[in-house]
């Protein structure tokens, strides 16, 4: 499904729902799409932004993964364990070899197709591009420049061909130039510094409103070897569609608008602040500067982008599908771990990992694995729990989430504590990742003489970034 399918979609079902009156992407459209979301799950389309090129749409993913998905969590958990069985060792015996060839012949059905034009799409180059004219979006006034959030970045390499598909927030400086915010221990930061050393540059598309699958499969980071075209296209069941720009790259052709340009490694400035989903404020550090060439958009282009919400926004609703995809993939590695989920709260910093005990397994086990595949570049807590069926329910409950973590700080073993390489803290004044093991914790007894009934989520956010900051502290 194109991303104009799924609005389309979502306009049958009732959940889109249009906003007429003129609103400023500074701080009044995040700021009323953060309270409608309180209320509903439908997207949000703003067809009158104040002095703006073209009609913003927001909250798409949240609340609606069956619809937009075509099914639910579990069928597409279910075609992401058979992806990873395709690439699991090859069998020895005869007739699993014939099976596992009958998989990978199937596999290319779902192989990217590729058109040799941009057919379709308006074009701004030179003197007539002015990337103000989107409407990104400032949550705060702290903010230096308008955000991006929620694009899908592809990078190539000029010279090898190389490409690599992520997503990360991108800030609009002016008109012809982005800054794209690039976590060291990336995938994208290595090509950088692998292009440098050869002294060369790389292509560069910001692809807004990419088509959903595709946007799924770009935050899954934690699989060096996956190809994003091709997973998209596993997840979806149908191959992607790929257009091939004058430069040589590939990039979605149902995209809603795509922004290419130029990357030159060394060409850098600091990074203006940007409010995170902990709501502070973060930057300064050196960031990539893009300078934009082109804009590609579709005639009735929708700008998508995410709003910055721990809970109501697109990215989160994502990340909780990552959580089950992550979950499949740990699983092949340690079966006895039986949920993870991010604290959105806190930036995606923290994870908690359930066991169900069956299994002897420790909690510095669990931890370094998650931390040895990067599963988030900015990871530096993972507590580790036993859990039954009524803790895994509870963990869908933010406030009761941050109960279990600010007891496990409280009643849990530090079993690892490693410094962070101090460029590598782009965002967090927290400089040592660590492993708490609470598996022997009796977390269900302990919290109330910590949290007194506390239920406000911010409230339970500050105490557990002070009580984490005061565990640091005593570890160095």
């Amino acid at each position: 499904m194109s991303f104009p399918d799924t609005v389309k979609a979502l306009k049958a079902e009732g959940l889109l729902a249009e906003v007429d009156a003129p609103l400023s992407p500074d701080y009044e459209i995040p700021w009323l799409a953060s309270r409608l979301a309180e209320s509903t799950v439908k997207a949000l389309l703003f067809s009158n932004v104040q002095e703006k090129s073209f009609h913003l749409i927001t909250n798409v993913y949240y609340g609606k993964a069956q619809l937009v998905f075509k099914e639910d969590v579990d069928g597409l958990r279910e075609r992401f364990r058979r992806w990873l069985t395709l690439f699991a060792q090859f069998p020895a015996d005869h007739a699993s070899k014939l099976s596992k060839l009958a998989s990978l012949a199937w596999l290319a059905d779902v192989l990217p197709r590729i058109r040799d034009s941009a057919k379709g799409f308006l074009q701004s180059t030179s003197f007539d591009l002015d990337l103000t004219e989107l409407p990104a979006l400032r949550h705060h006034v702290g903010e230096e420049f308008p955000v991006i959030k929620n694009p899908v970045v592809v990078f190539q390499d000029r010279e090898a061909g190389t490409l690599e598909v992520f997503s990360q927030p991108v800030q609009v400086v002016d008109e012809k130039t982005l800054l794209i915010h690039i976590p060291h221990r990336t995938r994208a930061y290595r090509l950088i510094e692998d292009v440098a050393r050869r002294g060369g540059t790389l292509n560069v598309s910001v692809v807004v409103g990419a088509p959903p699958y595709l946007q799924l499969a770009a935050g899954i980071n934690w699989i060096p070897w996956v190809d994003k075209y091709m997973l998209a296209g596993e997840l979806s069941g149908l191959p992607l569609e790929l257009m091939r720009l004058d430069n040589g790259m590939y990039v979605p052709a149902e995209a809603e608008m795509i922004i290419t340009g130029e990357l030159v490694p060394g060409d850098v400035r600091p990074e203006g602040k940007m409010l995170y989903e902990d709501l502070r404020l973060y930057g300064g550090s050196p960031m990539p500067v893009v300078r934009a060439k082109t804009l590609l958009y579709k005639p009735s282009a929708l700008f998508y982008t995410s709003i910055t919400n721990p809970l109501l926004s697109d990215v989160a609703s994502l990340k909780e599908i990552e959580e089950k995809l992550l979950l499949e993939f740990i699983q092949q590695h340690i079966p006895s771990v039986i949920g993870v989920k991010y604290i959105a709260s806190d930036a995606y910093r923290t994870m908690i990992v359930a066991l169900d005990g069956s299994q002897s397994v420790s909690a510095l086990e669990v931890g370094g694995l998650l931390f040895s595949i990067n599963v988030n570049p900015y990871l530096d807590t993972v507590v580790v729990l036993k859990c039954g069926t009524r803790c895994l329910e509870s963990m869908k409950d933010d406030s009761r989430v941050l109960t279990y973590l600010i007891s496990s700080l409280q009643h849990g073993s530090i079993l690892a504590a490693s410094a962070t390489p101090l460029d590598d803290v782009l965002r967090s004044e927290r400089k040592t990742r660590i492993i708490v093991d609470a598996t022997s914790a009796t977390l269900e007894n302990s919290i109330n003489d910590y949290i007194e009934g506390v239920k406000d989520v911010a409230k339970l956010t500050e105490l557990y970034a002070r009580l984490s900051q005061e565990l640091r502290d005593a570890q160095s």
